[in-house]
């Protein structure tokens, strides 16, 4: 089962440059050169036709929907912009996308179905509410050690993260031995929170997005997932 963004397990996440060949109907919107951004929208039955892909950064703002094959392209020039995908029955996207020289047109992503969302929040013994929002701190792989911790300061269920068997287990900190590192909150309250991440002091850690500080507001959504990254070094 895949829930977020291209994880091969139960929930999503890592990589978002997977160099998917995006052709078919892109609205006239060249997806080659480095004005331009694309990519593709999938579940785990496909491609999702008809999704709404929002680009924020832009003034004014950019809307699309995805075609047969899912695929979508924005004419985006020289921004770093915050993407939000939804389509019906699924569960919305919330990235805030950096290029640091990949190419700008080769983004999946992995809408979770209400079905998928309901199952996980089953195995854990907790209902996910469509009135809340979902927010996933993502680790980057690398030097982490397990260990490493995010908090948030809004109401929330208990945070889970994946052993090394792939299984959801609820715990506030990285598991040692885990191939992923994701610490996923459900039933998040709506607005605004502040993450602070941490480490076991062995490594130092720091998101993405604000690298000069240890915590940053992130906006949560109603039904949507919203992700932050935090990349991580030995000290």
């Amino acid at each position: 089962m895949m829930l977020f963004l291209c994880r091969p397990a139960l929930f999503f996440l890592p990589s978002f440059a997977l160099a998917i060949a995006c052709g078919g109907d892109d609205g006239g919107v060249s997806l080659e050169g480095d004005e331009n951004f694309g990519g593709v929208v999938l579940d785990d039955d496909g491609p999702v036709a008809g999704a709404t892909v929002s680009m924020f950064g832009a003034t004014p703002p950019v809307t699309t929907t995805t075609n047969a094959s899912g695929e979508f392209a924005f004419e985006a020039s020289g921004i770093d912009p915050t993407i939000h995908v939804e389509a019906p029955g699924h569960w919305g996207s919330l990235e805030q996308l950096r290029w640091d020289g990949m190419p700008r047109d080769d983004f999946e992503f992995d809408l979770p179905s209400d079905a998928v969302v309901d199952e996980l929040g089953s195995s854990l013994g907790r209902t996910v509410l469509t009135t809340n929002g979902i927010l996933v701190v993502e680790f980057a792989r690398g030097d982490y050690l397990g260990a490493e911790s995010a908090s948030i300061d809004v109401s929330s269920d208990t945070p889970f993260t994946f052993d090394a068997n792939d299984d959801p287990v609820e715990s506030d900190t990285i598991l040692s031995g885990a191939e992923e590192g994701e610490l996923i909150y459900t039933n998040v309250a709506v607005g605004d929170t502040n993450i602070v991440v941490t480490s076991d002091g062995q490594t130092a850690c720091s998101l993405d997005f604000d690298p000069e500080f240890d915590g940053v507001t992130v906006s949560i959504l109603t039904k949507v997932i919203t992700r932050a990254v935090a990349s991580c070094g030995a000290l």
